[in-house]
């Protein structure tokens, strides 16, 4: 498949997903009782989503690179894999929570995503990685920003 292609398929679908994820969380509570809502999360996603896309179509646009690569099976193999993955967190997310999910979706796309031969150093870092960025979203959400996780 032409990775240009691609590129304006993704955007697009991106594009509409962040638009759905912001027009849906205006339905909802952005911050009741000074604490963020249901709708705090959602809403800024959506917008970092749909800024992101905006920030990536003008940039592409501006550079009018030409782009002659193809995607091949092991990469597109990997897109399959990462969303699985996600599709799993987001199911398991409803069941336990999401700090187990997150930190399994972040060590297997590590996985999916490394260079082979994968190295111990490589692990070392993977779930340095994860556990701080574990650490910090636990620490904001509940301490800085008020949310009961449990």
């Amino acid at each position: 498949m032409n990775i240009k292609l691609l590129d304006n398929i993704v955007s697009v679908a991106l594009l509409l997903a962040g638009g759905g994820i912001l027009f849906a969380a205006i339905g909802y509570e952005y911050m009741p009782d000074s604490v963020p809502g249901p709708g705090f999360f959602p809403f800024w996603v959506g917008l970092l989503l749909v800024g992101c896309v905006i920030c990536d179509l003008v940039g592409r646009f501006r550079r009018r690179e030409v782009v002659t690569d193809r995607i091949g099976g092991a990469e597109i193999a990997r897109v399959g894999a990462i969303v699985a993955v996600f599709g799993a967190m987001c199911l398991a997310a409803e069941h336990v929570g999401l700090v187990i999910p997150t930190a399994a979706m972040m060590v297997l796309t590590g996985f999916i995503m490394a260079e082979r031969p994968i190295t111990p150093r490589f692990i070392g870092k993977l779930l340095a990685v994860t556990a701080a960025t574990i650490a910090v979203g636990y620490y904001v959400f509940a301490h800085l920003l008020g949310v009961p996780l449990a």
